[in-house]
């Protein structure tokens, strides 16, 4: 079996009352929907977020949000702008839905962000997507609510990807209540920190105009019953989702001591991976990681094209992949 460290998911399964609501609601399949269950999830989460459950709005994860927010800017006919690099799933969905992608290149090596530079690229006919933490780098991209502001006052809409929010503890939704920012969204999922990526959900916090507006994007009775249950139980063991934060980071922060003892360059990160530079095309080195069964992120793109993006695996998972690493570097030599 493959050491899976190039998506991003969490080496740990979910809490075990994913298995408990699962059997709890597996008599209502039958139906498209259950109002009841997104109800309870929804003020949940309202909990969770600290803001009213009229603000956010349940995906069928985080990509079918993008995916949304995509089709309101082509029919809006606006203009969409991101960072570069940035989440390379915005090139897949913007060619699904015949969106042009303009990039804001963010600073070589550090790769930050350049807000002056940035504000000069936007205006009002202009959605800002920006991934916080960014992804491949790992970096926070925003760091204050006053860059924020300063976005919204020149965009058609901000959108922030906070996919890593619980690694990061960087968060805008106080901004949702400040009337410079009504045109704020924010885009979260459950498939990272809470370790449910196969149940595939997320959900977006905004204006509840805006929610309306980009819920028309979308079809009907898109989030499976299933997938709304197992959110349900995670939120409701939180205590399990902090302990597995804490483990991944603590686990992250020794993978990049331990990589960085090999020489190489890694970027200081906010998320559940790292961003390594190497002293070759990434993709050489995935190529016989991959041999060893281990699997990794790799990038073409002029100026990332010889670094990796690395998931956080288990104690075990990320000692085999450091042994590995080692090994092929040095036979490259």
């Amino acid at each position: 079996m493959s050491i899976r460290l190039h998506l991003n998911e969490s080496p740990y399964p979910p809490t075990p009352r994913v298995g408990e609501y699962l059997a709890r609601y597996i008599g209502v399949l039958n139906r498209y929907e259950s109002v009841e269950l997104k109800e309870e999830l929804l003020r949940e989460l309202a909990n969770y977020v600290g803001i009213d459950r009229d603000y956010i709005s349940l995906y069928p994860g985080s990509s079918a949000a993008i995916i949304a927010l995509l089709k309101y800017v082509k029919r809006n006919n606006l203009r969409f702008l991101t960072t570069f690099p940035g989440f390379h799933g915005i090139n897949e969905f913007a060619e699904l839905e015949n969106v042009t992608v303009y990039y804001h290149a963010l600073t070589p090596k550090s790769f930050e962000l350049d807000l002056d530079r940035l504000l000069r690229e936007v205006d009002k006919q202009t959605v800002v997507y920006i991934a916080n933490p960014n992804n491949p780098t790992s970096n926070i991209l925003l760091h204050d609510e006053d860059s924020v502001k300063r976005l919204c006052e020149k965009a058609s809409l901000v959108v922030i990807d906070e996919a890593y929010y619980e690694f990061s503890g960087i968060t805008f939704t106080k901004l949702l209540r400040c009337s410079l920012c009504e045109n704020l969204v924010i885009i979260r999922t459950f498939s990272k920190a809470f370790a449910l990526a196969g149940a595939r959900i997320g959900y977006v916090i905004s204006s509840p105009k805006l929610l309306s507006e980009l819920d028309r994007c979308r079809p009907l009775f898109d989030i499976a019953i299933p997938s709304m249950a197992a959110a349900l139980a995670a939120l409701r063991d939180r205590d399990y989702m902090f302990k597995l934060v804490n483990v991944i980071k603590y686990l992250r922060d020794k993978l990049r001591s331990e990589v960085e003892n090999l020489g190489l360059y890694v970027l200081p990160s906010a998320t559940n991976f790292l961003f390594i530079e190497l002293p070759l095309p990434g993709y050489v080195v995935a190529e016989k990681l991959r041999s060893m069964n281990i699997l990794i992120k790799t990038y073409s793109d002029p100026g990332i094209e010889n670094y990796i993006r690395v998931s956080v695996g288990s104690e075990e998972e990320n000692k085999l992949f450091v042994e590995s690493l080692k090994e092929v570097l040095a036979s490259s030599k």
